[in-house]
């Protein structure tokens, strides 16, 4: 049971006790009807009885009456044009209207009739549930316990006891507005007291919440509809398809609308090609600045649009590429994947100075609207395969539809940098830049060009590391990167170049040891890693790729032994190991490789005799093993027929020359700077093809003629600083091939314009 709080001069706020009533007739319209009801119902539901019928009176010693000469106040009051005096329990005599004494029913008045007997009735009850504790608490003073839900089961007993005294209807108890009582003064004109004040407040704030709850439902209703329109729209252009799903990523499609336009390759629709586009977050953050020419932009990817963004002063390739794609006369048929193959190739010509270049027709062809952009190279793949061999993989410039399969500007006088919209030429099958001016870090982007079966970006001015996208065109067949600035190590995630024929990363700046991984090449038949900062041991992993045919690692820190299984490569056709740090004999198993036509292996540290099964080789045509610390005496090699060139210089070979009249088709003979004595081989003057002798710094000794006379081809002789003795015949002098000969001039007579006197070493 609630507490009642407050001193005897505090009656019962008559208002409080109207609101509880309506508040009772609110519960009963709103909540379950079954509420199961308090203490207070059951233990004073009588005396409610006895209320109702008007039989409940007040004992004259009750707390609640006011003292003796208090001053009664708000007559005027809402209260007071109620009730009486609102604030109070009980009034004076001599203050209730027309004598009205405590505890007596309140009279009809003439003026209202028979109905305000039921309101006398109800004031009755209100008069007598004043008496209840618990039953109106007083304004502004609440216990604990009247927290909660003991107020409404106050309410709901009140309510039961109203319709078991006949006072109200059981459905009369649904109407919101609380029971308005009259204040039985004859002039009263019938003012709102208090509880209807604040029925009318709760009538109020009833519609207002109901009017929010109906502005929160339209309004969800609109915003439905507006994303709807959004989302239909977004889809109605099949050329922009923005996915949350997809991270970001814009799918090119292959066709447009209703274009009978084939965009593939391979005679179907081009591959999709991923792009990235902003985020949904910042798409979101941007809504407000989105103009017509942002819409048209969105088909680009984001590093595009971002660069544009940035370009205040419109100068930057991409920037110049969009100008001028926006004017293209077809810019508004074309299909979206021939657009960004335009602006690939846009942003391409003003990143490397288009107007520049130097090989013709470029200059009229690129960029020009009235022709194809497959037209614009001006040299046709039939020109390029009669040029050169590298281009035997290509068939097309592009396909029938017009996807571009090859872009081709060798020796064009390209300057600038290689822009990341290369990327976009996702139907690439071949790229080459050779032999330009283009620097910078090569993008990342080119990884984009997944059907690259060819790139070719030699003798540039490339610079930076590779790019790890690079090790993800699996398609590729020939990589050629050599001749640039690259630098950094070659990354292990070359091994997933699996198809990969034909690799050359030479004469860059490229450091760390050769990865063993690339022995995963297994397809691989050219290898060239030449002039590189490579050190350590030269895996010998590399010698299990059996199909290779050209190795080059000269001019390398390769250290330590050369690897006996160099005898692996069976059909290895060029060995080039030159200018590097190798120590050690020289592998007999070179003489394995019987399909070698060039073994190059000069300025290292071997120390061992030349190896007498070299003689096996009897395809080779060039042999360099000079700059060495070798021993012994030259082996046999008369079965070398097909020489072409033999250099032994400064390999500290000792012994007589052995007689090479076999290599008929030698040009240059190089044996100077050694220890060689004896005199000239006979076999010598069998050699007519000899261009280039040179013998000087040995030890030789005899006479120079006749054996040298048949030589008719020489161009130059180098024989100073041995002990020849001889006088040159004026044959020799009328040749108009010989253009210099060195002899020492005081042991060698020589009247020859063409002689000179050369003392120091050569080199």
């Amino acid at each position: 049971m609630s507490e009642r709080k407050g001193t005897d001069d505090e009656g019962v706020d008559g208002s409080a006790a109207l609101r509880s009533v309506s508040d009772a007739a609110e519960v009963v319209a709103i909540c379950i009807p079954d509420v199961d009801v308090g203490v207070n119902e059951q233990t004073h539901g009588d005396e409610l009885l006895k209320i109702g019928k008007g039989e409940f009176q007040r004992e004259e010693g009750d707390p609640k009456k006011k003292p003796e000469g208090e001053k009664q106040g708000h007559e005027d009051s809402s209260d007071s044009a109620a009730l009486g005096d609102g604030s109070k329990d009980q009034r004076q005599k001599g203050d209730s209207p027309q004598g009205w004494a405590d505890g007596e029913p309140l009279p009809p008045n003439d003026a209202e009739g028979a109905e305000l007997t039921e309101l006398q009735r109800g004031a009755n009850i209100r008069q007598g549930l004043e008496t209840l504790p618990g039953a109106f608490p007083q304004d502004g003073v609440r216990t604990s316990d009247q927290e909660g839900g003991e107020e409404s089961a106050g309410s709901s007993a009140t309510e039961q006891v109203l319709v078991e005294a006949n006072l109200v209807e059981e459905s009369e108890l649904v109407v919101a507005e609380p029971l308005t009582l009259p204040t039985g003064d004859n002039n009263d004109t019938g003012t709102p007291n208090e509880g209807q004040d604040q029925a009318k407040n709760d009538q109020s704030r009833t519609w207002v919440g109901l009017a929010g709850l109906l502005i929160v439902v339209v309004g969800a209703i609109v915003l439905a509809i507006v994303l709807t329109r959004s989302s239909s729209d977004s889809n109605s252009d099949p050329e922009v398809d923005a996915s949350s799903t997809s991270g970001g990523q814009m799918e090119i499609p292959t066709t447009t609308g209703n274009s009978s336009e084939s965009n593939s390759p391979d005679g179907g629709n081009v591959k999709p090609t991923s792009v990235e586009t902003s985020s949904p977050s910042t798409a979101s953050n941007s809504t407000e600045a989105i103009n017509d020419t942002d819409i048209e932009m969105l088909f680009l990817p984001d590093f595009t649009r971002e660069m544009i963004a940035l370009d205040g002063l419109q100068e930057s390739g991409q920037s110049l590429a969009w100008q001028w794609l926006q004017e293209h006369p077809e810019f508004d048929s074309m299909p979206t994947w021939r657009k960004l193959q335009l602006m690939a190739l846009a942003s391409f010509y003003y990143a490397t100075s288009g107007e520049t270049w130097e090989v013709p027709p470029f200059a009229t062809t690129w960029l020009n609207t009235s022709l194809h952009e497959c037209d614009w190279q001006g040299r046709s793949i039939e020109e390029l395969k009669a040029a050169d061999q590298f281009w035997a993989l290509i068939e097309n410039n592009c396909t029938d539809d017009g996807v571009y399969l090859n872009l081709t500007l060798q020796k064009t006088g390209l300057r600038g940098t290689l822009p990341p919209e290369i990327g976009l030429l996702t139907g690439l099958t071949a790229l080459d830049l050779n032999e330009n001016f283009i620097e910078g870090p090569l993008p990342s982007q080119i990884g984009e060009l997944t059907l690259l079966e060819i790139l070719n970006l030699e003798n540039n001015l490339f610079r930076g590391l590779l790019p790890g996208e690079l090790f993800g065109l699996t398609d590729l067949a020939k990589l050629h990167l050599g001749t640039n600035a690259f630098t950094g190590a070659l990354s292990n995630e070359v091994a997933a170049l699996t198809s990969l024929t034909d690799l050359s990363i030479c004469t860059n700046q490229l450091t760390g040891t050769l990865t063993p991984e690339i022995n995963a090449l297994s397809e691989l038949t050219s290898l060239s890693v030449w002039g590189n900062l490579f050190s350590g041991t030269f895996p010998s992993e590399v010698f299990k790729l059996s199909e290779l045919d050209n190795l080059e690692l000269d001019t390398t820190e390769f250290s330590g032994t050369f690897p006996t299984e160099v005898g692996l490569l069976t059909k290895l056709t060029e060995l080039h190991f030159m200018l590097s740090q190798f120590t050690g004999p020289l592998p007999t198993e070179l003489g394995l490789l019987t399909a070698l036509t060039a073994l190059h292996f000069q300025a290292n540290h071997f120390n061992s005799t030349l190896p007498s099964e070299l003689n096996a080789l009897s395809n080779l045509t060039q042999i360099n093993f000079g700059v060495n610390d070798l021993t012994g005496t030259l082996p046999d090699l008369s079965r070398l027929t097909a020489m072409v060139s033999f250099n032994g210089r400064d390999s500290h070979q000792t012994g007589t020359i052995p007689d090479l009249s076999s290599m008929t088709d030698l040009e240059w003979l190089w044996l100077q700077n050694n220890a060689y004595t004896g005199s000239l081989p006979s076999g010598l003057s069998q050699m007519t093809s000899l261009l280039d002798l040179r013998l000087s710094f040995n030890q030789l000794t005899g006479q120079l003629f006749p054996t040298l006379t048949p030589l008719s081809r020489l161009r130059q002789l180098h024989l100073q600083n041995n002990s020849f003795s001889d006088t040159v015949p004026s044959s020799v002098c009328d040749s108009l091939v010989l253009l210099l000969m060195f002899v020492d001039c005081d042991l060698v007579n020589c009247t020859c314009s063409q002689c000179g006197c050369v003392e120091e070493d050569e080199g």
